[in-house]
């Protein structure tokens, strides 16, 4: 049975002024999109290309000049609960501890102590960060802020997980293992995800489609599917093909950006 679309973008478009407020700069014009239930999508693109300023309007964090945005066929208006987002470096709450910024989307939607209580000893098990619970961020290792950024986002069992360049800031030795964290993470949460990363190799390794998107107002030059198996061997023949098609279309999002502002 085909899945359903549990996201749709219609007609997006978001333009940023200057400083003069006289010039214009459409930074998305008119996207569409479609995510299905259970889907894990990569948007890749240049850096300006949109891709975060369109997770972000999915968010509710910013508003689009025109278009509509549909979860599960209701339009959003703002941020919701049916969302959940990992920014970039994590942004934890230092005074708080692990336990309290998990638990921080629950108590936002003034959920019960046992309820609370159930659903850390769930998370923490999941992540394996039992016993770290009382520690704050300062005391935790990058991989250990990362779990519990992805916790947290999750922690209301949000329709919607949204990502951010979640690994922007880790060195490449420790990105892959990483990478692979943060995917079984996600396959646990059994959610739909949208990730922007600059990482080729990343959206490969993570993602069931991924969205290539051009400095020419957002525009998606490539809807790619990756029909692999998991978990992904980084090194077959197959992952190397998807590797090769996705840089050339990059290559050539790179080339319109050169077009577009030459």
């Amino acid at each position: 049975m085909e899945k359903r679309d549990i996201l749709r973008i219609e007609q997006i478009r978001k333009v940023y002024a200057d400083k003069s407020q006289i010039n214009e700069h459409v930074v998305l014009g008119d996207i569409n999109l479609r995510v299905k239930e259970k889907e894990m999508v990569c948007l890749v693109g240049p850096s300006g290309c949109g891709k975060t300023t369109l997770l972000t309007i999915v968010a509710g964090f910013l508003q689009a000049e025109r278009g509509n945005i549909y979860i599960n066929d209701m339009p959003i208006h703002g941020p919701g609960p049916d969302r959940g987002f990992v920014f970039q470096g994590y942004a934890l709450f230092p005074w708080m501890t692990v336990e309290e910024n998990i638990l921080y989307a629950l108590k936002l939607r003034h959920a019960g102590k046992e309820e609370k209580q159930n659903r850390l000893a769930q998370l923490l098990k999941m992540s394996h960060l039992s016993g770290n619970e009382k520690k704050y961020p300062k005391e935790l290792s990058g991989g250990m802020k990362q779990r519990v950024a992805v916790m947290r986002a999750i922690a209301a069992a949000p329709e919607l997980l949204l990502l951010d360049e979640p690994l922007a800031a880790i060195d490449f030795q420790m990105r892959q293992l990483m990478q692979e964290e943060l995917y079984t993470l996600l396959m646990s949460a059994n959610t739909t995800t949208i990730m922007v990363t600059h990482d080729v190799d990343e959206a490969v390794y993570m993602a069931d489609r991924v969205i290539v998107m051009s400095p020419r107002e957002g525009e998606i030059i490539a809807d790619y599917h990756l029909d692999m198996a998991r978990p992904r061997n980084r090194h077959s023949p197959k992952y190397l093909h998807h590797k090769e098609q996705l840089t050339l279309y990059l290559s050539e999002s790179f080339n319109i950006g050169m077009e577009h502002t030459g």
